[in-house]
Formats: C-alpha cells, structure tokens, sequence
C-alpha cells in the first residue's frame, strides 16, 4: 500500500513529493518493494542485514524515529508505524498530526481510535484490507475517507486501484487545504509551540524555488496571517533562500521576540542570529 499511494501520489500534477518515513524496524523501507521487483533475493538480504543492525525496537530506534517525524519540515510525510497500539508507538507518533488506519481486523479499529484519541492524532482515513477481495470499495464523508482495498499482495502494483487513487488524491487536496492554495503555493511555514513556551517556524519550499518573486510574496502573507505574539524566542527550523530568511527576518512578528535561532542540522543545535537581551549572545548554540 505504502509504495502504491507514493507512485499514485506522485502522478498527480503539481501535488506535493511524498516522503515516507520507515518507523518499524522490519527491514521494509521505502525502496524495499522497488529492490524486491527488480531483485527479490537481493531485497531479503539487505532486509534482514537492516533487522540484525537495528536490533528490533530499541529505545535508539525509537528515539530516532521520533525525532525524525518531530523535526521534518515537509508538507506532505507519512510514516509506516509497526501495527501494535503501544507505548513505543506512542512515543514515535507524539508530534504526529493525521493517522490513517489499514486494518483487516475490525476489533483493532477501536484500539486504534483510542490511540489517536490519547495523542490528538486527527484519523482522515480507515481502510479495511480485503486480501480475498476482488475490487476495492471507496466512501468519502465530510470528516473521513473510509474505504477497501483489495489483494494487497507484495510485488504487485497496487498504484492504479481504485482506493488507492483516490486516496491519494483526498491527502493531495487535504494538504492543499490545510496550506490555502495561495499563501502556501511556494512555501510552508508551519508554527509549533515548545513546553516552555518558545517558538518553532517549520520552514519548507512547496514547489519549484526558482520564482523568488512570488515564494517571497508568499513568506510575507503567510506570516501576516499568523499574527504571532511575540515571546521569549523563536526558533527557524527549516531549507530557506535568501530572499526567504531576509523576509523572515525584517518581517515585524519577529520583532516581538527577544531571541532568534536559526536551526543548523550539521551541529544539530540552534544558532543564536539576533539577541535582545542578557540570556543569550549573538553566536551561541542552543538546543
């Protein structure tokens, strides 16, 4: 399911590039069913060579899959957790924002509800997976995209079913939604708000980032309509131009923060650009 919806995704013009994020330690990442089709030998063996060193679920893993799905920018990631309802998943998905439920059993629906229910996941999505099945089903509501697929079968294309096509278009329309056509169309600044009560900018180009002119234009409304309140600091996490960090910078929401870093993924810390108070210097690393 997970390769079928990135190519249906990904034929879709002018959708968003999916990026998946492989949150179970089985050895079945994002290229395996591509290596699987052109090489099934070669793809159990890196698989279980990938399952020896990980180690199964280890708190390092989790750990790190965690943050990942914390700290990515992108507009439109999904990530393929393990199919238990535990504390580890739990901890992978803590910043997770939307859950979509596959599910051949329906006494498991209700666990997962609960699970999304305890981390303020919005669930867009239940999909019954019908292996015997000889079409797919498709129903779509105001609030939810329900739905079969079926015979889901590893080393087939699953791409051109039905529900898979039409999921892949309901996620396209609900990012673009979620963005606004017009002051999301070049850029994505997502806002998040820390236990202490900093803030974070999630920063992301949406498309092509040779049209400076209307990305900046774009920089400028999107920040607008967030009427941020200033605070103590404001963090920028994110691939950024320029034209985009100058935006950023000159625009006046920053000008009600004390502090501003700018995140640096080489050192992994935050780099103090502007400081306003005795906290902080310009120049020094935070987390």
């Amino acid at each position: 399911m997970r390769e079928g919806l990135k190519q249906a995704i990904r034929a879709i013009p002018r959708s968003q590039y999916p990026y998946f994020i492989t949150a179970c330690p089985d050895g079945e990442g994002a290229w395996f069913q591509e290596t699987a089709n052109r090489s099934p030998e070669e793809a159990r063996k890196l698989k279980d060579d990938y399952k020896k060193a990980v180690g199964g679920f280890s708190p390092e893993f989790v750990e790190r899959i965690a943050n990942s799905i914390r700290d990515c920018p992108l507009p439109l990631a999904l990530a393929d957790i393990g199919g238990i309802p535990d504390e580890k998943n739990k901890e992978i998905c803590e910043h997770a924002t939307h859950a979509i439920i596959l599910f051949n059993d329906q006494c498991r629906v209700d666990e997962w509800r609960r699970f999304c229910h305890e981390l303020n996941i919005t669930i867009i999505a239940e999909i019954y997976s019908d292996y015997h099945g000889k079409e797919d089903t498709v129903g779509i509501t105001e609030d939810i995209f329900t739905g079969t697929i079926h015979h889901l079968e590893r080393g087939e294309d699953v791409s051109r079913r039905n529900c898979i096509r039409a999921l892949a278009k309901y996620l396209v329309r609900l990012t673009s939604s979620d963005m606004g056509e017009e002051s999301m169309a070049t850029y994505n600044i997502n806002v998040e708000n820390e236990v202490n009560g900093d803030t974070i900018l999630r920063l992301s180009f949406s498309r092509d980032q040779t049209d400076s002119d209307r990305i900046v234009r774009d920089v400028k409304k999107r920040l607008d309509d967030l009427k941020l309140d200033g605070g103590r600091l404001i963090k920028l996490n994110g691939p950024v131009s320029m034209p985009v960090i100058a935006v950023i910078a000159s625009h006046r929401t920053m000008h009600g923060f004390t502090y501003m870093g700018v995140c640096d993924p080489k050192l992994g810390k935050y780099v103090i650009v502007a400081a306003h108070g005795p906290e902080y210097q310009v120049g020094d690393l935070i987390d």
